[in-house]
């Protein structure tokens, strides 16, 4: 889950969430129930962790400024949906969750987390490589393992930030809000759209949107 995705031992998780290394293991072992204000207070607990302004100095596993692909991202997010036991995934909503975490990753970190160029097309941001590869797939198929070895940490938090705000909606939803971000709006039908301006738009509302309303 979170852990495994943040990139956390027990211990680190529970000096971030303020609670004892065994409570973290009766946690895992389903020992101990989660009450819900308990949660919520976890929750904001992550929150703060993830936009405190020194995540950039947070030691990480790799350089900082090697890109990673968009397949590896899309992956990461097939991976995380699968561990959670969400719907599967389409082809459109894949392709808006990687708009969304190279907007988030180039507004924390001023570089882009995956290297392929983001087209305006009809429905919205679209990674032209991803979206071939599955156009003719319904349901798209979830890697039952990922090696994490291959991602930062930063990398990491942002495609577990991207997938728990975003992931949540449906592809429809996503279309509608992609096409009410300037973005898309301003970039020519099949043009790539820009890094900088994908920058600026998630830059300009960073420290309320789409960050507030994170996990």
């Amino acid at each position: 889950g979170i852990q495994l995705a943040m990139g956390l031992n027990k211990s680190e998780l529970a000096k971030l969430l303020g609670l004892t290394k065994g409570t973290v293991t009766k946690i895992y072992q389903d020992s101990q129930p989660i009450q819900k204000p308990w949660a919520l207070l976890c929750v904001e607990r992550l929150k703060s962790y993830l936009q405190a302004p020194n995540l950039r100095s947070i030691p990480d596993n790799q350089e900082s400024r090697r890109y990673l692909s968009a397949e590896q991202v899309a992956d990461y997010m097939l991976y995380l949906n699968r561990a959670t036991e969400g719907d599967p995934i389409s082809n459109l909503k894949l392709n808006k969750l990687l708009y969304y975490a190279q907007g988030l990753h180039l507004a924390r970190f001023d570089a882009p987390l995956f290297k392929e160029p983001i087209v305006a097309y009809k429905h919205g941001p679209v990674v032209t490589a991803i979206y071939r590869k599955y156009k003719t797939q319904r349901e798209i198929p979830a890697p039952e393992t990922i090696d994490t070895k291959d991602y930062s940490q930063s990398q990491m938090r942002v495609i577990v930030v991207t997938f728990d705000a975003y992931g949540q909606f449906t592809a429809s939803r996503l279309l509608s809000m992609t096409h009410n971000e300037s973005p898309w709006m301003e970039t020519e039908q099949s043009r790539e759209i820009g890094l900088g301006k994908i920058k600026n738009f998630f830059r300009s509302g960073l420290n309320n949107y789409p960050l507030a309303f994170i996990f």
